[in-house]
């Protein structure tokens, strides 16, 4: 969602990369040829804040691995020590076209831990990452001083979650400094602490707490008409990973333009996580993430996902 919208358009892969986009292209004699005509090729689509795979569908509480609830303060924690890459919401989501997510910690603590981006097909975890570390997870709201008061402990207030999230950042601060002047000596460097190496990356909710009562599908429309970068979420399992590209329709239906509802579930989120340069676009150099529908995905109910590439490898096909 970069560039142009082409016509009549080719795109020639080769090794999980795209190689050439355009008009008349020629391919080798060899070349699998999937025919796109009267479809809609899209690049495949990007959730920017997700947690898939950290609480298994169908699962209960063998599956739920988004929250430590012991600590409010665990940026150490990984999210790819969590993912389990056989959940059936992976399936759910390439299916629907959805390729690329940032999957992470939920909203327990007010610094969880550590997000990541992967692609939403493979075995192995790490096989699927894109990036990481992508962002790290830093909630507000209810959700800390829910789980901590329950437990007799801070954060009880809100005035606690913010004086423990600007403590945390005022060390990691104090760490990084002290860190650049000891210059390499091993005599000066501050002493080693995980917790000390957490970076603070944005965070994105649905309408769960007082905060949010406002929320609607105006909201991604109204943003990006004063010239901000949007980019549209599920939170699954909040809201189901395949319903991705509904949630776009409806910020259409409320107002948003339908270009732009496009960037916002493909390069805007990209763009806004960092992974811009391998996915978000049908581009030269890019991961082959493409997806191919049998109508317009973010206007059509009916529409059916007709095909679905990730790195060059057909995952889903639907004749």
């Amino acid at each position: 969602m970069a560039g142009e919208v082409i016509e009549n358009g080719s795109v020639l892969i080769d090794g999980g990369k795209i190689i050439e986009v355009g008009r008349d292209l020629v391919a080798p004699l060899d070349t699998e040829v999937i025919d796109a005509e009267g479809k809609m090729v899209l690049p495949g689509f990007v959730d920017g804040h997700s947690h898939l795979g950290m609480w298994e569908e169908g699962m209960g509480f063998e599956g739920s691995d988004g929250n430590e609830m012991v600590d409010p303060v665990t940026p150490h924690l990984r999210a790819i020590d969590a993912i389990n890459p056989m959940d059936e919401g992976f399936k759910d989501a390439y299916k629907a076209g959805v390729t690329s997510v940032v999957t992470g910690p939920g909203s327990a603590n007010v610094i969880g831990g550590f997000a990541t981006a992967i692609k939403t097909y493979g075995k192995r975890v790490d096989d699927m990452i894109i990036k990481d570390p992508v962002a790290m997870k830093v909630a507000f709201g209810e959700n800390p001083k829910r789980v901590y008061n329950s437990q007799n402990k801070s954060p009880m207030t809100r005035m606690a979650t913010a004086a423990i999230l600007r403590e945390s950042l005022f060390k990691a601060k104090a760490y990084l400094e002290k860190k650049e002047r000891a210059n390499g000596d091993p005599s000066k460097m501050p002493d080693f602490d995980l917790k000390m190496e957490a970076l603070v990356g944005p965070t994105l909710s649905n309408r769960s707490k007082i905060e949010l009562k406002n929320l609607s599908f105006e909201t991604p429309g109204i943003l990006n008409k004063r010239g901000v970068k949007v980019g549209i979420i599920t939170d699954a399992p909040v809201i189901p990973q395949q319903y991705l590209p509904i949630c776009a329709g409806l910020a259409v239906k409320s107002g948003m333009d339908e270009m732009e509802a496009l960037k916002a579930i493909t390069i805007y989120p990209a763009e806004i996580v960092g992974i811009a340069d391998r996915v978000g676009g049908i581009e030269v150099g890019k991961d082959a993430d493409i997806v191919i529908f049998n109508g317009n995905p973010i206007k059509d109910l009916s529409c059916e996902t007709y095909v679905t590439i990730i790195n060059g490898q057909i995952v889903y096909r639907n004749f």
